[in-house]
């Protein structure tokens, strides 16, 4: 996961390279000329009342389509934008919009989600990726849905709570516990409050996929295997 793709805001010229929700192989870039900006009525109220522009105070709504690069499947964006002070080789220093996103849809995902992951566990995983921005605490919550289903196609047996269910599965996956634990604490604060920001969720979904990686992919097996048979012999292994 590249946090950075999450926190950063883009324009149509320098997009993230998000995955796309469709294929999962190609990334989306934008069809710049389907990007329409609409001043909200605060703004527009406030051009009216005052003499000089101030553009930290100017916001309008975006509506921009994408599209993958690899499938071609279409991607609906909207948001807010953001003025951002940024330096140009003919003007010097000038103030741009940048584009927030709120919305997609289909959502893209945060993750990349191992083939081997049940379907009941990735289901949640991609609700959370829905909410990230315009509710970290709703995907906050999710992601400890996540969790729970996680336990249940483990096999640990139902308990009076989650964190009981977690120390329960240390007896066979102890690497994963500590992450599932901080997860869990994560997702109760977004079950029982709205005080979780986007960093926060941003947390717990890169726990979660070192977590999904570990369980359904072995990934710390496979490279302790691999460093192994390097040093036996002294070298790349046999092919």
């Amino acid at each position: 996961m590249n946090r950075h793709h999450f926190t950063t805001p883009f324009s149509p010229q320098s997009m993230p390279a998000w995955r796309c929700p469709h294929c999962q192989d190609g990334t989306l870039t934008s069809i710049e000329e389907s990007l329409t900006l609409s001043p909200t009525a605060a703004t527009q109220e406030l051009t009216e009342q005052i003499d000089c522009w101030l553009p930290e105070f100017e916001i309008s709504r975006f509506f921009m389509k994408m599209k993958c690069v690899k499938c071609k499947d279409p991607v609906l964006c909207i948001g807010i934008t953001k003025a951002v002070e940024e330096h140009d080789d003919e003007y010097g220093w000038v103030f741009s919009d940048a584009l927030v996103p709120t919305y997609f849809e289909p959502y893209v995902p945060v993750i990349r989600i191992p083939s081997g992951c049940p379907e009941s566990v990735s289901a949640e995983v991609l609700k959370a990726s829905s909410l990230i921005w315009c509710s970290p605490s709703s995907s906050g919550n999710k992601i400890r849905v996540a969790v729970e289903r996680l336990m249940d196609a483990q096999g640990v047996p139902n308990a009076r709570d989650l964190h009981v269910r977690i120390k329960n599965f240390s007896t066979t996956h102890q690497d994963v516990v500590d992450k599932l634990l901080a997860i869990k604490c994560i997702g109760n604060i977004g079950s029982h409050s709205d005080n979780l920001e986007l960093v926060d969720v941003l947390d717990a979904f890169e726990l979660l996929e070192y977590c999904l990686d570990e369980l359904y992919e072995g990934r710390s097996a496979r490279l302790k295997a691999l460093a192994a048979s390097i040093n036996t012999h002294k070298g790349p292994p046999p092919k």
